[in-house]
């Protein structure tokens, strides 16, 4: 009789152990649990602005100088070729930032995260008030017959541009897209700052 107690007391310890080993996996579950409905929070689209040293790096908004000295901030992935709404002027893409001056020697709009990738916007680019007309060279097709492309399928780019001397004493930087009619798009577009 007393080694049946015996052996009942042990089995119910080791029922009071495993239960809480699973109450245990339980916690670790629930707390993994967490962790993934944190990260679902996280927004699908493209923010709308982050320092990075690589385009793919979307949700990191550190400002950790890259090894290229350079900190860039993307303004948009591009928008494909749409068709106007309008014969008047439309913004259709604005964003604004304080950036990371440090050091600065120049800033650049450009397609890439090195400042020096070509540009196309169709049809004007707007940096802190500053206008710098026609965001593209020319076209080489009709981009009326190019919608849903990306711009590169119509447009031929102009060379990356200098806003240095744009830059405010707040360190923020408004850019605004602006299209005037038949068609609009834009390139991926970030603000680079080169340092030194």
């Amino acid at each position: 009789m007393t080694a049946i107690h015996r052996r009942g007391a042990s089995g119910m310890m080791a029922g009071r152990e495993a239960l809480g080993a699973m109450n245990r996996r339980g916690e670790v579950a629930g707390a993994v649990a967490g962790t993934a409905a944190d990260l679902s929070r996280l927004p699908d689209e493209h923010p709308r602005s982050f320092c990075t040293v690589e385009p793919r790096a979307a949700h990191v908004r550190s400002r950790r100088r890259s090894p290229m000295a350079m900190h860039s901030y993307l303004v948009t992935n591009g928008v494909p070729i749409r068709r106007s709404v309008g014969e008047h002027q439309v913004i259709f893409i604005e964003w604004s930032d304080t950036v990371e001056l440090d050091g600065m020697k120049r800033v650049m709009i450009s397609s890439d995260v090195s400042g020096s990738g070509g540009v196309i916007v169709d049809n004007d680019i707007i940096v802190n008030g500053r206008r710098i007309p026609k965001g593209f060279d020319s076209t080489f097709a009709d981009p009326m017959k190019r919608l849903g492309q990306p711009v590169e399928a119509a447009y031929a780019p102009i060379p990356a541009v200098d806003i240095t001397g744009d830059m405010r004493h707040d360190r923020r930087v408004y850019v605004q897209l602006v299209d005037f009619g038949y068609t609009y798009g834009s390139s991926r577009l970030y603000v680079v700052v080169l340092t030194d």
